[in-house]
């Protein structure tokens, strides 16, 4: 079949497959074309927007959107008849990825503002420059994230719109209270921009059908409303790394669908909202880096947060002993999902949110982004807080979580040996601690360890040797000066004094006895004279040679003990030999 001749075709939907080359030239050229779509394929070569719409007057959807195309946009002067002709049938324009640079052309805005088109697509391009307040009046979904845009966001003011898309870009200023006007709104992410002003409140009561609010990595102050109304619908609350001050409210409980809650990285002062356990369907509770304080109560609730796979309470001001009680009921930690073929993901079941459900976690030491959360994913972070107390035996029925962080607290006494149950656990954190005691060989068994640190701890006794434990550096186990074997020196006694209780020692016993009575006999009586003698140097303030005399003495005083054990240890082996 030659497609060429098909001069009556209305529709070539080739959109997710696997098809390279070039697109060729006659396929823009057939005027019956009404719909074309080629998005996700592999396709080499540019093609010109303006060409596109020039030879096809009855074009309502054009689908680009990494093709591997890419589209040329002119900024000249165009034919106002064109733009006036397609106005009257443009519906979606999806160009997403298709290497578009260069500011947003004034005829691409004008025929924006005259068409009536759904949906507009032009994210993860290189546009720059300031958009136009367009009406954007019948314009359902709007995207233009991922590109140099600059200037105060956009006014869009159409009680149509459902999903704004406008992430990582430059856009200033504050968010215009026109924003509240856009009802029908179920997806609205404005993140890292440079957007600043106080936070709209009416975003708590905005849309019924809200999913997706996303405000994150901004210059947005202020505190958060007191209300949430009309949130039956949300499912992901993101507004961190901002300056947002207050208390979180207590109205987000009635927010039953939330899945997903990060509000790291602000201004919050509150206590623990213990309030929050009632919400069903919550997996991630991101709270670090804020000022949250005080103890984390137990809850009467027979099963809080039974939904949680990643806690972050992180760099906060949290105190007390860690809550057992309240831990021991996080259900989705306490068991493992088991998940054949295709990893199965964190996600709404509103398709078009799938891509927003990522979060930022410290994992092996380093902050890395997860684009998708994988549904086994789980994370316990109490990191950089004041809790005190030893690290409750329960933490061992946490055995879907893939990492433990503890460190930085005040937490006493011996390692659990029920860590050694977390089998999914990969990264291992209870640094700068006063944890004391050994280290459970039952840890050992944890095949999937890659991150352990305990430094900066009071441990002591062998280190456990076999499977990961060969690979961990010294670094794991620095600060701690009574831990040995490997990678730390061995634990053998060489290093020790030689003892010996056979009775032919007996001489050499009583000379390091009367050394050492002399030692002590000395430093007594030398205390008072010598406290007396250093005041009246100091006072004359020329103590130089009395330091030097002092320093002389006591290294001669090492000396002679050191030769005096050396001399005996190689008379009693000598006397072995002999024997």
């Amino acid at each position: 079949m030659n497609i060429s001749k098909l001069s009556s075709l209305t529709t070539l939907y080739l959109g997710k497959n696997m098809l390279d080359g070039e697109v060729p030239a006659w396929l823009f050229s057939l005027k019956s074309l009404d719909t074309i779509n080629l998005s996700f394929n592999n396709f080499r070569g540019s093609v010109s927007l303006y060409q596109v719409f020039s030879n096809l007057p009855k074009l309502r959807s054009l689908f680009l959107s990494n093709s591997g195309l890419s589209v040329t946009i002119t900024n000249g002067p165009v034919n106002s008849s064109v733009i006036s002709t397609l106005a009257n049938s443009l519906q979606n324009l999806g160009l997403s990825n298709t290497s578009i640079h260069g500011e947003f052309p004034k005829w691409l805005q004008q025929l924006i503002r005259e068409s009536s088109i759904n949906l507009l697509d032009l994210s993860s391009n290189s546009l720059t420059g300031v958009l136009e307040n367009l009406p954007w009046g019948t314009l359902n979904y709007i995207e233009i994230s991922n590109n140099k845009l600059t200037g105060r966001l956009p006014i869009i003011s159409s009680p149509n719109t459902q999903f704004f898309l406008a992430a990582n870009n430059n856009f200033t200023g504050p968010i215009d209270s026109s924003i509240c006007n856009l009802t029908s709104l179920w997806v609205l992410d404005l993140s890292n921009n440079n957007l600043s002003g106080d936070f709209p409140h009416c975003l708590g009561s905005l849309s019924n059908g809200l999913n997706l609010l996303n405000l994150g990595s901004n210059n947005i102050h202020g505190t958060l409303p007191i209300t949430f109304s009309k949130c039956d619908s949300l499912r992901y609350l993101d507004l961190s790394s901002n300056r947002l001050q207050g208390k979180l409210p207590r109205s987000l409980a009635r927010c039953t669908n939330l899945q997903a809650i990060n509000l790291k990285s602000n201004k919050l002062k509150d206590e623990f909202p213990y309030w929050l356990h009632t919400l069903p369907f919550i997996r991630l509770l991101d709270l670090s880096s804020n000022s949250f304080h005080g103890h984390i109560n137990t809850v009467s609730g027979f099963h809080p947060y039974p939904a949680l796979q990643i806690l972050d309470l992180s760099s906060n001001n949290f105190s007390g002993k860690i809550p057992t009680t309240y831990i021991n009921k996080f259900q989705a930690m306490t068991r493992i999902t088991e998940h054949h073929g295709f990893p199965q993901y964190m996600e709404s079941d509103v398709p078009m949110l799938w891509p927003y459900y990522s979060i930022m976690l410290t994992f092996k030491g380093v902050q890395l982004p997860y684009e998708k959360i994988i549904e086994t994913l789980s994370f316990f972070d109490l990191s950089n807080n004041a809790f005190e107390g030893e690290i409750p035996e329960y933490v061992g029925q946490l055995i879907a979580i893939q990492g433990l962080n503890l460190s930085h607290n005040r937490l006493t006494g011996h390692l659990p040996p029920s860590i050694g149950l977390l089998s999914s656990l990969d990264s291992l954190d209870l640094s700068s601690n006063m944890l004391s005691g050994s280290i459970p060989h039952e840890l050992v068994s944890l095949t999937f360890l890659e991150v352990f640190n305990v430094s900066e701890n009071q441990l002591e006794g062998s280190i456990p040797q076999g499977n990961n434990f060969d690979t961990f550096s010294s670094d794991s186990y620095k600060g701690n000066l009574a831990l040995c074997g490997k990678p730390l020196p061995d634990c053998g006694r060489n290093s020790m004094p030689f003892v010996n209780n056979d009775e032919d020692d007996s001489e050499d016993h009583g000379s390091i006895l009367k050394v050492w009575e002399t030692i002590v006999m000395g430093f007594c009586s030398g205390i008072v004279v010598g406290m007396a003698w250093g005041y009246y140097m100091f006072s004359v303030g020329k103590p130089y040679w009395f330091i030097k005399l002092t320093d002389k003495m006591e290294f001669a005083l090492l000396d002679y003990s050191s030769n005096l054990v050396y001399r005996r240890g190689r008379s009693a082996s000598t006397r072995r030999n002999t024997n």
